[in-house]
């Protein structure tokens, strides 16, 4: 998956969550335990540096991952490259 690809899909997410969560709540949570949780562990796994990331989609990233828990927060963003070393 290229980095164009990836940004494109997070972004997607993001929004296709934001767009449900107006809507009917049992629709939502069946999304967000069906599909959404298997699309962001997916696009998590994609690149667990986050480099390929823009800092939008990695704030995103961090935010969806608050908010629905998809990958436990002590394992989320531990392989990201502080220093380009």
């Amino acid at each position: 998956m290229t980095a164009s690809e990836l940004n494109k899909a997070v972004k997607k997410l993001n929004s296709e969550l934001y767009r449900m969560s107006f809507g009917d709540t049992e629709k939502y949570f069946e999304y967000v335990g069906k599909y959404a949780k298997d699309e962001f562990r997916r696009l998590y796994f994609a690149d667990t540096t986050l480099e390929s990331l823009s800092k939008r989609n990695i704030l995103v990233m961090f935010r969806l991952n608050l908010k629905h828990r998809f990958i436990a927060f002590h394992n989320f963003g531990t392989d990201i490259k502080l220093f380009d070393n």
